[in-house]
């Protein structure tokens, strides 16, 4: 949706300074992409990227025990993208299927009730901040303040010492 409307904005003040000629037929074509290729299954926002599925988001009014499918579509679910549950309170567990091998930033940013995360020994890549905020993520850092999760240092700033 921010994407329709930059390209809105973006658009009117071209026409206001004249960048469009008046006399003009055609717009070139575009594509947007997340926001306008967004199916849902389940509850789950998702996107086809070539062979694969990757989670963009969430409707309203997930389970508190979330399961993310192996597949959607026939496709192999293998990333979940950047802010994808940001700010998802209800939910308290996550399982995130085998195939998945990527989590994006803030992708359980501000999950304030989240507290069991299964996570997949095939995820090789997680983004900044991606647990920020997670009764989970305070909770590991009690266990030990280097936090490594797949060989992946997840966070480490209570750290002290050498």
């Amino acid at each position: 949706m921010r994407m329709k409307k930059i390209f809105s904005a973006v658009l009117a003040l071209t026409v206001i300074c004249g960048g469009i000629a008046p006399f003009a037929t055609e717009i070139p074509e575009f594509s947007l992409t997340a926001d306008a290729a967004d199916a849902v299954f389940e509850k789950l926002r998702y996107i086809i990227e070539d062979d694969h599925v990757v989670i963009t988001g969430h409707t309203k009014d997930l389970p508190a025990e979330l399961v993310i499918p192996a597949e959607i579509d026939g496709k192999t679910v293998t990333s979940i993208g950047d802010f994808a549950f940001e700010g998802c309170s209800e939910m308290t567990s996550i399982t995130i299927p085998e195939g998945v091998t990527s989590i994006g930033n803030n992708a359980f940013y501000e999950c304030t009730g989240l507290t069991s995360i299964t996570i997949p020994e095939g995820v090789t890549s997680i983004g900044a901040r991606a647990f920020d905020g997670t009764p989970w993520l305070e909770a590991k850092q009690k266990e030990n303040p280097l936090v490594i999760i797949n060989s992946i240092l997840i966070d480490g700033r209570t750290s002290i010492g050498e």
